[in-house]
């Protein structure tokens, strides 16, 4: 499961990959070892926001780490973001 960027990392160095999580209780980062991990950990949160009656929007996406900094993940043909059709398997059944 991933860690919260902003507890203390044993490592101290930052993650290659990192999922924002922003919504009505503010915005958090992710540490994640992969886009795969990454889609998984924001189906989780976007399932887990949809049971708080609390939450009125949110947000997801992955950035990577550049030598100048995290930018916005792209697949490799750099037309889609981490949520593309990230509950497209559930849409596509029954």
């Amino acid at each position: 499961m991933a860690n919260l960027i902003k507890q203390v990392r044993d490592s101290g160095a930052q993650p290659t990959f990192r999922v924002w999580a922003a919504g009505t209780a503010g915005m958090d980062f992710y540490a994640v070892d992969s886009p795969e991990e990454a889609r998984e950990l924001i189906r989780k949160l976007a399932l887990s926001d949809l049971e708080d009656e609390n939450v009125e929007w949110n947000a997801f996406g992955l950035e990577e780490l550049e030598p100048d900094g995290y930018h916005e993940w792209y697949d490799d043909m750099g037309l889609h973001d981490i949520t593309h059709n990230l509950f497209e398997e559930e849409e596509a059944q029954p």
